[in-house]
């Protein structure tokens, strides 16, 4: 069964709706990480102001879950860049394909068009 190019430009829209999506989540993950860095930076300077052991014990274990949420979230990032090069790479051809499509349908025009009629 074929698809019509509606279709296709349909389900093309969604997945970029999805793509999206995707991008906004880890952007706010990203942001929230980024807070997480600012609190575990200012625990670690306050720990080492009042030189408490007890405070830069846990200053020391936020920054340990900081760079345990660093590593996941830049695996993450490279896990999406690299379905947003395929996905680019899918967009392309399926441009090509339209544009090749639109070009032969204008060919087909010429040919089976009288003058007069066009």
């Amino acid at each position: 069964m074929k698809t019509s190019p509606i279709d296709n430009a349909r389900g093309i829209e969604s997945q970029q709706m999805h793509l999206l999506a995707e991008v906004r989540k880890a952007q706010r993950s990203h942001t929230a990480l980024l807070y997480a860095v600012i609190i575990g930076v200012i625990s670690i300077m306050i720990a080492e102001h009042f030189n408490s052991k007890n405070s830069l014990k846990s200053a020391q274990n936020v920054a340990i879950d900081v760079e345990t949420q660093l590593k996941a979230t830049k695996t993450l990032l490279e896990v999406q860049r690299e379905s947003f090069k395929a996905d680019r790479e899918y967009y392309e051809n399926v441009r090509e394909s339209f544009e090749f499509l639109y070009t032969r349908l204008e060919q087909v025009e010429q040919t089976c068009l009288k003058p007069g009629q066009q």
